[in-house]
């Protein structure tokens, strides 16, 4: 098959006897249904809703196409949980208003420019065969979750935009970019992060920013498979805790927000180029161990210069090398390695 348009008058991909597609804009209906070779088409005359289910090409509730454009069409596809499109080459949603609560897969290499709300709940599959290559387009903003890589074989490149989704699993190799990557979940208990350990990041100059948590009660995970990350945000507020679950991790720099907690599972080791503390001397950061059963974590300065932490609560720290200083810090208990010394500066830096 070649390329096909979705028709007017028309509200699901396969609406059997009806009819959904026609080899012209706005034309007759060709008896046909896309499959894993067609290019699709959604344009000014296509009709302005399209329900992404009963796909007859053997796929069951997935629908699938060679690759898919929307410009100019600004209609709403719908699916529901398991329900959605599966595309695999270039795939331009950027005249999609809405997408629904069902998943887009891509399977197949080529460029990615996804529908510009915020609000869509879609799960999406990037780079979800092997060797596959996916590179952004736009930006993306996700409310539910990103899945990138099916294998260490699969590419995402980030391209220079920002990737905003409530949590994020990567396999395969990362190019993180340029851009700010925002990770939204605010659910206790989430793992939010989490990267294989055969995954490849290329951090770039990018910026990880976990953001909506709020409370003292909630806690989130993050698991980086012992990655290199250029600039990581925690920016909670109210005592949210972003908890660092594995070893051999890297920060260029690691920034907590003022009242953010930062807690390390026992034994965790994890390497700083700098700590920028956003607390001040009435809202600390807390740096601490988990909460039931701490144990000590370990903090590693590069570059083998003194490193400072301002304005933060410490407990459980081994500082390594050994030559750290807190100002205006409180001393919580259990830590080696580090010096607690007066102070009035409200920005840590590694000198």
């Amino acid at each position: 098959m070649a390329t096909m348009y979705y028709r007017p008058g028309v509200t699901s991909w396969n609406t059997g006897s009806a009819g959904s597609w026609s080899n012209t804009s706005g034309g007759a209906n060709n008896g046909l249904v896309p499959d894993a070779t067609t290019d699709v088409v959604f344009d000014f005359r296509s009709a302005p809703t399209c329900d992404l289910v009963n796909a007859s090409d053997g796929g069951g509730s997935m629908v699938r196409c060679k690759s898919i454009t929307t410009v100019g069409w600004g209609g709403n596809f719908s699916a529901s949980i398991g329900d959605g499109l599966d595309v695999r080459g270039d795939a331009d949603l950027s005249g999609v208003n809405s997408y629904g609560a069902g998943r887009l897969q891509l399977s197949g290499t080529g460029t990615f420019k996804p529908w510009c709300s915020a609000g869509s709940n879609v799960a999406i599959y990037a780079a979800a065969q092997p060797g596959v290559v996916i590179t952004m387009g736009a930006d993306l903003y996700l409310a539910s979750s990103l899945t990138i890589g099916y294998d260490a074989s699969a590419t995402f490149n980030a391209n220079g935009f920002n990737i905003t989704a409530r949590s994020i699993d990567i396999n395969g190799t990362v190019n993180m970019g340029s851009g700010t990557w925002t990770v939204t979940e605010s659910a206790q208990g989430a793992q939010i992060v989490s990267v294989a350990t055969g995954a490849t990041i290329n951090a770039g100059t990018s910026t990880l920013k976990f953001s909506n948590a709020a409370g003292p009660t909630i806690r989130l995970f993050f698991n980086g498979g012992g990655k290199a990350f250029n600039n990581v945000w925690v920016d909670y507020t109210s005592g949210a805790t972003l908890q660092i679950n594995d070893s051999g991790n890297t920060f260029s720099d690691l920034k907590v927000s003022a009242g953010a907690v930062v807690r390390f599972l026992g034994g965790v080791s994890l390497t700083l180029g700098s700590l920028t503390s956003l607390g001040g001397p009435s809202q600390k950061i807390t740096l601490a161990g988990t909460p039931s059963s701490p144990s000590q974590y370990t903090l590693i300065k590069s570059g083998g210069s003194p490193g400072y932490i301002d304005y933060a609560d410490i407990s459980w720290l081994n500082a390594s090398p050994g030559s750290w200083l807190a100002r205006s810090s409180a001393n919580s208990g259990n830590n080696t390695g580090i010096t607690f010394v007066p102070g009035n500066s409200n920005f840590i830096s590694f000198m």
